[in-house]
């Protein structure tokens, strides 16, 4: 059993794996019980309490991960955490004050750490780890592909676009700044049933350096917050495990198995499968799913994990090397 990570989602999850496992093989309970059937946040938690005191160092942080450290799995609480961490924030960083304008609620900002983290886009102390900051680019030619899904006209060309009707009301009851192009600019004229491609160019290379550079101080101050308040999200558990096992070769060795299956793949992040891969010490990777029970879009699991299985598994393994 030792050999064989088994990698689910809750707890009765993998409280069902064991008893099916007694049902249909020769182990018993008492076999099992410290056999690696376990929830992802279970398994991170286990590989940073042995190996990962100093994993925050790998992202120019001084903070120390302890055995103390306690994880914190109620979304309304780490709410809260945050507004104390963001109040401190704006106060330490006028230079953001744009960019506080701008914001409905700080709660914001935390889905988009958590929606990041998920996606494996982490912030170093002076700048993004590994290639993060190429995924907030992003790729003009997949982006182009689901501008001009939205912005073919209807109906045999008799209909204007999805796209143009939603910005029907553009320029009615907002405040823009004083450089924002006109409705007629934005649309095109009377009798139009698209945008114009120069459109798609222009949403997609507008600069975002400041934006990028606010969203990345944010980001890694809130990581420095939650260790010093000695604290990890489930989000943060999965961070501090995947760069620890990409940077530490000695713990990515000693933490592999013969055998990875995960379960209920199609619930998968997208960090959650480069995780499942660092963890393989040999091709034997099997994913268990069904892409119409994919339930858990709000803790940013990607279907796409699955119906893209192949794909995704080969340029995953190349990302990773």
């Amino acid at each position: 059993p030792s050999d064989v990570l088994l990698a689910t989602f809750t707890r009765s999850a993998a409280t069902e794996m064991k008893e099916r496992i007694v049902d249909h093989s020769e182990y018993g309970l008492r076999e099992l019980a410290d056999a690696p059937i376990r929830t992802f946040h279970s398994h991170c938690h286990e590989l940073l309490q042995e190996h990962g005191y100093a994993a925050p160092t790998h992202l120019g942080i001084d903070e120390r991960i302890t055995g103390s450290t306690r994880i914190l799995d109620d979304e309304l609480i780490e709410a809260e955490r945050f507004r104390e961490f963001f109040g401190g924030f704006r106060d330490d960083h006028p230079e953001h004050a744009d960019f506080y304008r701008a914001l409905s609620a700080p709660g914001e900002l935390l889905d988009l750490i958590r929606e990041l983290a998920s996606k494996g886009v982490f912030p170093a102390a002076d700048g993004w780890y590994r290639d993060g900051e190429s995924h907030l680019d992003g790729d003009f030619e997949a982006f182009r592909e689901r501008f001009d899904a939205v912005n073919r006209p209807r109906n045999d060309g008799r209909k204007q676009s999805k796209l143009r009707e939603d910005l029907s009301r553009f320029g009615r009851d907002k405040t823009y700044l004083t450089d924002a192009p006109s409705k007629t600019e934005l649309r095109g004229g009377r009798g139009t049933k698209r945008l114009d491609d120069e459109a798609a160019e222009a949403v997609f290379h507008e600069d975002r350096t400041e934006l990028k550079a606010f969203v990345h101080d944010v980001y890694h101050g809130y990581l420095r917050f939650a260790l010093r308040r000695n604290y990890l999200s489930f989000g943060f558990l999965q961070l501090f495990a995947f760069v620890l096992l990409c940077e530490d070769e000695r713990v990515r060795e000693a933490a592999a198995f013969e055998y990875v299956m995960v379960d209920e793949f199609q619930d998968t992040s997208e960090v959650q499968f480069k995780l499942a891969l660092l963890l393989s010490g040999t091709e034997n990777f099997c994913a268990v799913g069904d892409w119409k029970q994919s339930i858990y879009s709000f803790q940013y699991a990607d279907v796409d994990n699955i119906l893209e299985f192949e794909a995704r598994l080969e340029r995953f393994a190349a990302d990773l090397n």
